[in-house]
């Protein structure tokens, strides 16, 4: 069951709920970031909401865009760079990978966010690791527990 509902089921109503859930686990990645010293609660609700934000840009058709390339970039910023980056560095670098290979197949190299996602990525600009990646599953969240 969704967390917000959104009016509508429709493509654009999945779209617009799957960029807001987006958000909201950007801005948990940031209380996490301020709150060094009790993270996990923000950041177990940041996995879980770029989970579902990946899941309602893919019901509405989305995934191969830019908001679904952001949303990509974000989650694999919190893996790799953040309070998770220890346990899950490996996942959130495929991740922008990912991000990175629709960032430049749409924007071109040149472009400010392609260029964000290889600058994540330590200067990397290696794709072709990143056609595998999928929507994580809850256990993402589960072995997070012992953070």
């Amino acid at each position: 069951m969704p967390f917000l509902q959104v009016a509508g089921q429709g493509q654009s109503s999945l779209l617009a709920e799957g960029i807001l859930y987006a958000a909201l686990g950007e801005c948990f990645f940031c209380q996490a970031s301020a709150a060094r010293d009790n993270a996990d609660h923000a950041c177990k609700r940041c996995l879980k909401y770029f989970r579902h934000a990946f899941r309602c840009l893919q019901q509405a058709g989305k995934a191969d865009t830019i908001q679904f390339a952001d949303a990509l970039k974000d989650y694999g910023k919190v893996l790799k760079c953040g309070f998770l980056a220890e346990n899950n560095a490996a996942a959130g670098e495929h991740a922008l990978r990912k991000a990175l290979h629709t960032h430049r197949r749409l924007l071109g190299s040149d472009h400010p966010c392609t260029r964000n996602v290889c600058r994540l990525l330590d200067g990397s600009d290696d794709t072709d690791s990143a056609s595998d990646w999928q929507v994580p599953s809850v256990g993402v969240e589960e072995e997070l527990h012992n953070i």
